[in-house]
């Protein structure tokens, strides 16, 4: 749909993808979509038919379509993804990363979401995808079970790891609402430590 007068949603932009897909191990035909819907909401942000939340939300709601169409042609059930950060809260711009957190019990399909999203090519490139924010960073597994994030939170999680949760959102996987009331208790907990006003203060000053 290359129409400049319409917002379109996740639905709308999955439902494309499915009448384009292709037997293409490479994603090229999900590039291209990228790259038009692209230049389609910059043309409505060029002549002012968007403003800013809008525009970040409908890039979002673009990336989204495009992470869960992928997911699901590498045909897998398990696996739940979590937005965080900007992703999280709709606000990704141009350019931007996509911070996500992995919950199931088996790499395998994240490791080739992550390669099949940075694979490169003539049709250029999708939004990376930024897992770091999983519990210990780069140096923890990729995909973590739930009842580890559980364990984590209530015990050894960060003050900016539990604020970082109250933008969590949950995209797709049969794990979407039991990760989500494991956020909203681990925050709602954070939320009522001794001294919480000083440890934020002391947060913003170190970064």
């Amino acid at each position: 749909d290359g129409k400049l007068d319409g917002e379109i949603d996740v639905d709308g932009h999955l439902h494309q993808l499915d009448e384009i897909q292709r037997k293409d191990e490479g994603f090229e035909y999900v590039r291209a979509y990228w790259q038009a819907q692209v230049l389609r909401i910059l043309l409505r942000d060029v002549v002012g038919l968007v403003k800013l939340p809008e525009l970040c939300r409908e890039q979002s709601a673009l990336a989204e379509a495009c992470l869960v169409h992928m997911t699901q042609r590498l045909g897998t059930d398990d696996l739940t993804i979590i937005a965080m950060g900007k992703f999280g809260g709709h606000e990704i711009g141009y350019g931007a990363d996509l911070d996500v957190l992995f919950v199931g019990n088996d790499s395998r399909t994240a490791q080739k979401l992550l390669s099949a999203i940075a694979q490169p090519s003539a049709e250029g490139s999708l939004p990376r995808v930024d897992a770091r924010l999983r519990p210990e960073g780069e140096k923890g597994p990729l995909v973590i079970p739930l009842e580890a994030y559980q364990q984590y939170y209530a015990s050894r999680a960060q003050l900016w790891e539990l604020q970082a949760l109250t933008r969590a959102r949950p995209v797709m996987g049969p794990s979407t609402n039991a990760f989500m009331e494991i956020a909203q208790k681990a925050w709602r907990s954070g939320a009522q430590q001794p001294n919480l006003f000083e440890k934020i203060d002391d947060m913003l000053l170190r970064i």
